[in-house]
Parts: structure tokens; sequence; C-alpha cells
């Protein structure tokens, strides 16, 4: 692709088909820490990465754990995105 966000991209695809594709960058590291997007939090150090060229100015999770944090999609064998956000800040 000639978008120069995905150079060296590793990319989890959660979805592809004649309409287009949906994934997250999983190692483009931002100049971001959670405490600068999240001040309440307690562990404010915690890097934020690009997860992609689309929707910039959102938050996006992914984890590992549904029976802790509720209402996450499937996007792969036990790998979830999103949830219940204010339960995620809480368990941080």
């Amino acid at each position: 692709m000639p978008d120069p966000i995905f150079k060296r991209s590793v990319i989890l695809l959660t979805e592809y088909s004649e309409a287009g594709a949906m994934g997250f960058i999983l190692n483009h590291l931002s100049e971001y820490l959670l405490g600068d997007v999240l001040p309440e939090v307690s562990y404010s150090e915690i890097p934020i990465y690009v997860g992609g060229p689309v929707s910039t100015n959102t938050l996006h999770f992914i984890h590992c754990c549904p029976e802790k944090i509720e209402d996450g999609i499937e996007i792969g064998e036990g790998i979830f995105w999103g949830g219940d956000f204010e339960k995620v800040k809480e368990l941080i």
C-alpha cells in the first residue's frame, strides 16, 4: 500500500471483503503515553500505539480478558476488541 504508515507494519487483520478491510497496526509507537489522554489512570506511563491511519482521534484496545472486560467483540480466537471502557480504566 502506498501510505507510509503501512511500511514495516504488523497488522492484525480483523475483516477483509470486497467492501474493504479492517485491522489494527500493532507495532508503531506513538509519541503519547496513557496519562496524556487519560490523566485519571494510575499507570500513566503505559505507551500508546498508532493503530492505523483512520480515526486517529479515537482510542481502541485489544485484549484477551473477556472474563474481566465485558462486551468486547471477538476478532480472533481468544482476542477481543473493545468492551467496557470504565472497567478497563478500573483494572489499570
